[in-house]
């Protein structure tokens, strides 16, 4: 059972002192960093005295996504997002129906930032990842993306993002400076729907000033 005063950030019940619901952007860029914990989580202060604990493998992936999608679905038809070229081509290999879809979207995941091409029945051959943070990172896990991007499935490309954003976005176990968690914080203020990550898991969670009051019998 979920404990007194805990709710994920997007719920605004039992909040009437608030001037904003707890978890929206207007909230969340008020918000002052205190400290990191476990290298995962960012503790942080609302003006009201409210304690938000927040996810940053999440948030950042939250952020990268909504980047992505906007700039996506932003763009015309003879432009592209910029790519990161790699130094080393990275060879994937695919299944005869994935190889047959993958070769269709080519030109789509060339505008991604995506550069990829045939290698000969079911290889392909990809040279560059979308550039951004962690673009490093998406090398490792090309042979899934290609897979994901191969999908028999109408939300391929919404998918194919959030692959995209998972796995370029900060890990747990990533020490932050104040000056980064405050980027972070304010990059997530920004979000259109702050609370969650692509996958639906939760970001934010929130202990009002109320429940620490009611706990700590102050």
């Amino acid at each position: 059972p979920r404990r007194r005063g805990l709710h994920l950030a997007e719920s605004a019940e039992g909040y009437r002192a608030e001037s904003a619901p707890p978890g929206t952007g207007e909230v969340i860029a008020s918000l002052r960093p205190l400290a990191q914990l476990q290298q995962a989580v960012i503790l942080a202060e609302a003006p009201d005295g409210s304690l938000y604990l927040v996810d940053q493998h999440r948030a950042h992936e939250r952020i990268i996504y909504e980047h992505l999608r906007s700039t996506y679905t932003g763009l015309q038809e003879d432009q592209e997002v910029s790519a990161h070229l790699l130094l080393e081509p990275v060879i994937v290999e695919m299944k005869r129906y994935q190889a047959d879809l993958l070769e269709q979207r080519l030109p789509m995941l060339r505008v991604l930032g995506l550069e990829c091409e045939r290698f000969g029945g079911r290889s392909f051959l990809i040279r560059s990842v979308p550039t951004g943070e962690g673009n490093e990172q998406l090398v490792a896990h090309l042979q899934e993306l290609a897979e994901v991007a191969a999908e028999d499935s109408t939300d391929w490309e919404d998918h194919l993002l959030i692959g995209l954003s998972c796995r370029s976005a900060m890990r747990r176990g990533r020490e932050l400076s104040h000056g980064e968690q405050r980027t972070l914080l304010a990059g997530l203020a920004g979000a259109a729907a702050p609370a969650a990550c692509p996958h639906g898991s939760p970001i934010l969670l929130h202990y009002s000033r109320t429940f620490l009051i009611d706990k700590f019998d102050w």
